[in-house]
């Protein structure tokens, strides 16, 4: 029943944020035109970790608060990735950056003719906020379970996480050499996954042919690739890259760095406070990116595939928000 409700939940928050780009498309806006405008019109998400630490900065919320808030979140969807709430630096130094961001520009009043749609998507982007806390919350109840159990077996606590539940029902003591033995079988099966270079697309059927094409039309995918064109919003930045290719690994990148990663999660505000740009392969500007970019004041390009792996650290580049590219370039 609960699997249920979330899903459930899901498809209602999807269908309310969509209501408001189907109407912008209805007036005659293309599909892109239509999501830009709407992530213009429904910018804030009271709920989201940028605004709460933003509140904490201007002395409108307590640390404790946050912490209480905030603290179940990791940087990925992932029981072995740590917590805030055992990472407390994070948060403390996104606090202290988010001091020298200026105050958000006021969001813009609804349109007359568009008032009920905007609200639907406001509040249906805040529940998604509020959504993804809960399933924080039931991640580090897991987290904390199973280390628990670590505890108790006399594992490392990092090789809970490589074994299967039903193994550790009836695991004693005894065992964990051969629980540890396993875990490190399982993660060295998954280092050689990670090496594998899968196809985007799976089933080239007509549809799907002409999908990818509309998406490796507007991206050059090769490592000599210049420029890159996705969805963007937002003005014009540049700075280094700093690339994130693992969610759970990730560490604050630098002040006035350009943020180049896979995708983003809610959590990721804590590391990306002070960038001057996000860049992201995956997405649409109705998505965490896009909406994140939005409360920090940076501009932020979407869908730029394969960008990850051609970039390297610290390399120049320039982001345009208007027209959604990304170009590499030396700097200045």
């Amino acid at each position: 029943m609960a699997y249920r409700a979330i899903v459930e939940l899901g498809g209602v928050i999807a269908t309310a944020r969509a209501q408001l780009v189907d109407v912008l498309v209805a007036r005659g806006a293309t599909a892109r035109e239509a999501r830009a405008r709407a992530a213009e019109l429904a910018p804030r998400r009271p709920s989201s970790l940028v605004a709460a630490v933003a509140a904490v900065a201007r002395g409108e919320m307590t640390r404790d608060a946050l912490v209480a808030l905030a603290g179940d979140l990791a940087p990925a969807w992932d029981v072995a990735s740590p917590t805030f709430a055992e990472t407390p630096a994070l948060l403390d130094d996104a606090i202290a950056r988010a001091r020298a961001r200026p105050a958000p520009s006021p969001e813009p009043d609804a349109p007359l003719d568009l008032a009920a749609e905007i609200a639907l998507a406001r509040a249906a982007a805040d529940a998604a906020e509020r959504d993804d806390l809960l399933f924080a919350r039931a991640q580090a109840t897991v987290r904390r379970a199973l280390l628990r159990v670590a505890a108790h077996l006399g594992l490392d606590p990092a090789d809970i996480f490589w074994l299967p539940f039903a193994d550790l029902g009836a695991a004693s003591p005894a065992d964990a050499a051969h629980l540890a033995g396993r875990a490190a079988a399982a993660r060295a099966a998954a280092a050689r996954a990670a090496l594998w270079d899968m196809p985007l697309v799976v089933d080239r059927t007509d549809e799907t042919r002409r999908v990818a094409g509309d998406r490796t039309d507007r991206t050059d995918r090769t490592d000599d690739a210049r420029v890159w064109t996705g969805d963007g919003l937002g003005a014009r930045a540049a700075g280094p890259a700093a690339r994130i290719e693992q969610l759970g690994d990730a560490a604050r990148v630098p002040r006035g760095a350009v943020v180049v990663t896979r995708a983003v999660t809610p959590a990721m505000a804590v590391v990306v406070e002070g960038a001057a740009a996000i860049v992201c392969e995956h997405g649409s500007l109705l998505d965490h990116g896009a909406a994140m970019a939005r409360e920090l004041g940076i501009p932020c390009v979407v869908g730029c595939a394969g960008i990850t792996d051609a970039v390297v650290d610290g390399e120049w580049l320039e982001v345009d928000g208007d027209t959604g590219r990304v170009a590499r370039n030396a700097a200045p």
